[in-house]
């Protein structure tokens, strides 16, 4: 494809075929027209802005009208953004033939951003003929921007200032304080359950604190509730707590065979009891042995009754030790009497004694 860069010239002859082109600019437009020749064919090329006069940063529209042999292909350049002018929208065009003619028009949507006589100047159009192609340039059309500004730009006065967006404030912001005060609260609480739980362990000797949690088990009601074997798991749980108490060696951690095994040796224990109810437990807890209610209620009662057995041998055992206690004491008493009564009848002798021999 060859391209060949055609000069501008005038061709008056066919200056009544454009006629309806310049009718249907407006009044207020300005154009420019110009007609060259594409392989010794005639073609015209025009272009108008509407309206001829705005101001800096208003839209107009210039118009570029192109009359060229049937069969011939356009190219359309598109406006580069620049300082002085930018595009608004894509190029818009549209054609039609009329014999051995073929017309078409581009409107460009632009926005001018210099104030004065602007000069509206786009990339030369290529006009393809017969696989050859012509650079043909455009004479820019002339633009007239007025400014915005007052004759007197001491008078203008500027916008007032807009708000702020308004801060969207996420919801943990808005709610933490909250928050904290609660998770304050709940440690408060826990701080005093804690407290009280210690101060009432504490407070109790580890019979009294049996029968407190025997107490507890039956104001739960889960006998009643159709929880027999929680139930029972619950109370053997409460007597195997007191035996640890009561002996060191008996701890939590032992299983049932362990427990019965090590407070064999322990007078205070009833262990013909406490073996039979250990494994019957931990079928009941382990096993899932089903038991009826009344049942339940049975070996709750022989749980409390080995922890009553062995606290009434446990006092036994103390009333006996402060008895041995008392007698040792007197005992003792007695013993240091005799003894200061021989010291003293003996100081006696060795006086009488000294004082004949001095005699």
């Amino acid at each position: 494809m060859q391209r060949a860069r055609v000069p501008i010239t005038l061709l008056p002859g066919r200056l009544l075929r454009c006629g309806a082109l310049l009718l249907a600019l407006l009044s207020s437009t300005s154009v420019h027209a110009q007609a060259v020749q594409v392989n010794a064919k005639p073609m015209r090329i025009g272009a108008a802005v509407s309206p001829d006069t705005v101001q800096v940063g208003d839209p107009f529209i210039m118009t570029v009208t192109v009359e060229v042999p049937a069969g011939a292909r356009v190219t359309w350049p598109t406006a580069t953004d620049s300082t002085l002018v930018s595009m608004r929208s894509d190029v818009r065009v549209s054609g039609s033939e009329n014999g051995a003619l073929r017309r078409e028009t581009a409107e460009y949507d632009l926005t001018v951003w210099q104030v004065g006589a602007v000069k509206i100047a786009i990339p030369d159009i290529k006009v393809t003929v017969n696989n050859q192609e012509t650079v043909v340039p455009l004479e820019a059309p002339t633009l007239f921007v007025k400014t915005v500004l007052p004759a007197d730009t001491s008078l203008h006065v500027p916008k007032p200032g807009k708000d702020l967006l308004p801060r969207i404030v996420p919801w943990w912001e808005v709610w933490w304080p909250a928050f904290l005060i609660l998770a304050l609260l709940l440690l408060l609480w826990l701080l005093l359950r804690s407290r009280k739980k210690k101060r009432l362990n504490s407070s109790l000797d580890p019979f009294a604190r049996a029968e407190h949690d025997f107490q507890r088990l039956d104001r739960l009601a889960l006998n009643e509730a159709g929880e027999q074997g929680r139930f029972v798991a619950l109370a053997i749980e409460v007597l195997r707590t007191y035996l640890s108490v009561r002996n060191p060696s008996a701890t939590l951690a032992l299983t049932s065979d362990e427990l019965s095994t090590t407070v064999a040796s322990d007078s205070r224990v009833p262990t013909q009891q406490l073996q039979p109810l250990l494994v019957e437990g931990d079928a009941i807890k382990f096993g899932r042995l089903p038991v009826s209610g009344a049942h339940a209620r049975e070996l709750a009662r022989e749980a409390r009754d080995i922890v009553s057995a062995v606290e009434q041998a446990e006092q036994a055992r103390r009333a006996a030790e402060k008895v041995l206690e008392r007698q040792q004491k007197r005992a003792d008493r007695k013993k240091d009497t005799e003894a200061r009564s021989l010291a003293e009848e003996k100081a006696r002798v060795e006086s009488r004694r000294g004082k004949s021999e001095a005699a």
